[in-house]
Formats: structure tokens, C-alpha cells, sequence
């Protein structure tokens, strides 16, 4: 699309305040402080994770975190999962963390990233790849579905303002707690193993706060801040632009 990017080091771009309340650059720290090295390297003991889905707080726990540790933890793999360690599968969560730096893809070739290859940021705004890709689409905003009748071909779609649509598919999208809450009405009911899930899932509280300074809040370069408070993590898209900080 012709975007172009800035990629997030997390070395000298970056601030953590650590528990002593020095505040330095995160490759400073990870030089300085050994229980902050680790949530950036994830270089954990090869312990295996206990029966029955033990959460991820507990197993970091069992392999020595203590308080600090944890709160490293929390600011880092924790808080980007968007859920409480308490909540998180320590099984599910090493699968991630453990990934190989590649894999092979018959489609692109071999090898790929895994996950990607760093953090890196468009410096456009998101919002330029949205409107790329919602180019020639028929897109209707403020058009809340009621119902969803899949009982026959074509399915049909009605919105809460009488409007009906038709498709051979529909991919459902919707956020957990609007399918926990009901709000949708399926023709047939969804399958049982299907509405189990969505009733097992969860979903944890989360919120960003976006704010625009007069001047400047860190020292230029410094793209990101690792909080000993809440929120956890301040970052800005324009760490060198005065007028946008």
C-alpha cells in the first residue's frame, strides 16, 4: 500500500521504572536488573506446566517469581494478553512465548516469522490500512444485527431497523460479551458444542486511554514507558514530532 513504518526497538526507545524507582531504558534495565531481563528474553527453566490448565501467574510463581518479578511480568507478556495472570493458561501462554524465530509455509516460503519480525508501527495511522482494505466494499456503519437465520440458502441477516440481508455466508464477528449477552438471535440455535464455548470463554475488563499533550510528556527518541502504575504501558506514535506528542 505504499505505508510507511517505524519500527519499536524496546532497547534504547523505551522507559521502565523499576521497583528501586530508577528509570531507564529498557536495555539499561535488562543490563542492570535480572528479574526484568527475564520478561523481556522469556529464557524460563524447562519445567513442565501441572495438570489441569494451571494458570500462568501460578507457574511463574513455582519457578521462583517472586513479588517483583511478577510485576515485571504483569507490565510485559501479561498486560499485552490483555487478561490477569490468574486468568491466563500457563500452558497456552509458553506455547506463544516458546515460539521457534521461524516455521515453514508452503505459501510463503520457507521460513517465515512465527510472529511476526519485531513491532513496528505505520506511520500513517491505522487507519490508512483500514481504508485500503475497505476500498469498493459495501460497508454500513450503525446497522446492528437482531437476527440471523441460517436455516436456509441464501442465509439471511436482519437488522434491528427492519433491513434484511442475504449472503451464501456469513462470518460472524461480534465481541464475546455481545454473544454471552444474547443479544443476536440465531435460526437454528448455534450447535451446542459452539454455545458451550462462548459460555466457558471470557473476557477480561481492558480500556485505552489516548491523550494529546501540549508539550512534550518524555525525552525525545523515547517511544514507550513501562509504568510501575496503572496503565502498565504509555506509548505514542510520534516520538520525535513536538506538535503530536
Amino acid at each position: 500500500l505504499g505505508l510507511t513504518t517505524s519500527q519499536w526497538r524496546k532497547t534504547d526507545d523505551s522507559l521502565v521504572r523499576l521497583a528501586d524507582g530508577s528509570l531507564l531504558t529498557v536495555a539499561e534495565a535488562r543490563a542492570a536488573n535480572p528479574k526484568w531481563d527475564i520478561t523481556r528474553s522469556w529464557s524460563l527453566p524447562n519445567v513442565p506446566v501441572r495438570e489441569g490448565d494451571e494458570s500462568f501467574a501460578s507457574y511463574l510463581r513455582r519457578i521462583g517469581f517472586d513479588d517483583e518479578s511478577l510485576s515485571y511480568a504483569n507490565r510485559a507478556w501479561i498486560n499485552a494478553s490483555g487478561e490477569t495472570g490468574d486468568r491466563l493458561s500457563a500452558a497456552a501462554s509458553l506455547q506463544v512465548l516458546w515460539l521457534k524465530p521461524t516455521f515453514s509455509d508452503p505459501f510463503y516460503g520457507s521460513p517465515v516469522p512465527s510472529a511476526g519480525k519485531g513491532d513496528y508501527r505505520i506511520s500513517e495511522g491505522y487507519n490508512a490500512l483500514h481504508d485500503a482494505l475497505a476500498e469498493g466494499l459495501d460497508i454500513r456503519l450503525n446497522t446492528a444485527a437482531r437476527l440471523v437465520d441460517w436455516s436456509n440458502s441464501p442465509v439471511r441477516v436482519t437488522a434491528v431497523d427492519g433491513q434484511v440481508f442475504t449472503a451464501d455466508r456469513v462470518l460472524i464477528t461480534l465481541p464475546l460479551a455481545v454473544l454471552k449477552a444474547n443479544k443476536i438471535q440465531f435460526t437454528p440455535a448455534l450447535p451446542e458444542w459452539k454455545q458451550a464455548a462462548i459460555d466457558r470463554l471470557q473476557m477480561a475488563p481492558a480500556f485505552k486511554l489516548v491523550y494529546k499533550f501540549a508539550q512534550l510528556i518524555m525525552p525525545r527518541g523515547i517511544t514507550a514507558l513501562y509504568s510501575a502504575g496503572e496503565p502498565p504501558m504509555w506509548w505514542t506514535p510520534h516520538p520525535h514530532a513536538e506538535s503530536e506528542q
